[in-house]
């Protein structure tokens, strides 16, 4: 026998004990006949995306190409993942933000939609994650000058819902 809390009872003045009037009983089978089919649409939904920035190797190797001469550079993995296990997501772009440079308060750029090409794949399957095949890379001039980037990742999941995941860290330009 099935109990939960009482929707419709009410005490009697005569023998203080409970009766059950009629409507709790239809409310309370209707619910029994109804959850079950609303538990697997629920499962479906929640792709969870998280993004990561691992550790940072100032003035690592090998620098990148398009890093210019005299300036300092970071690079560091990047794992994107997706921690819900409930559904798969695809990756459409991100954007790179910085702040507290010595030319620029916060610049950004247009969102960039070469996932593919960094992580090998834009589609991550539920309870999946993707690392960066070669490591990300940020640069500033030597300003002294401590800088923040915020990296912002966009992508959908199974059932079109928009998501957005970033990281964030801080490096110091000298």
């Amino acid at each position: 026998m099935f109990s939960c809390c009482p929707i419709h009872d009410t005490a009697t003045k005569q023998t203080g004990t409970w009766e059950r009037d009629m409507p709790s009983i239809v409310l309370l089978t209707a619910f029994l006949v109804v959850a079950p089919s609303v538990v697997p649409a629920q499962a479906a939904e929640g792709a969870v995306l998280s993004a990561t920035a691992g550790e940072r190797a100032r003035g690592g190797l090998p620098k990148p190409e398009a890093v210019p001469e005299g300036v300092v550079w970071v690079l560091y993995p990047v794992t994107l993942r997706e921690t819900s296990g409930r559904a798969g997501i695809t990756l459409l772009g991100y954007k790179k933000c910085y702040e507290g440079g010595e030319t620029f308060h916060r610049y950004c750029t247009d969102v960039l939609r070469d996932i593919a090409q960094l992580y090998g794949a834009d589609r991550l399957p539920p309870g999946g994650s993707l690392v960066t095949k070669r490591p990300a890379w940020v640069w500033s001039e030597p300003t002294g000058k401590t800088i923040t980037v915020t990296v912002t990742y966009f992508a959908e999941d199974d059932i079109g819902r928009p998501l957005e995941a970033e990281y964030r860290f801080r490096f110091l330009a000298e």
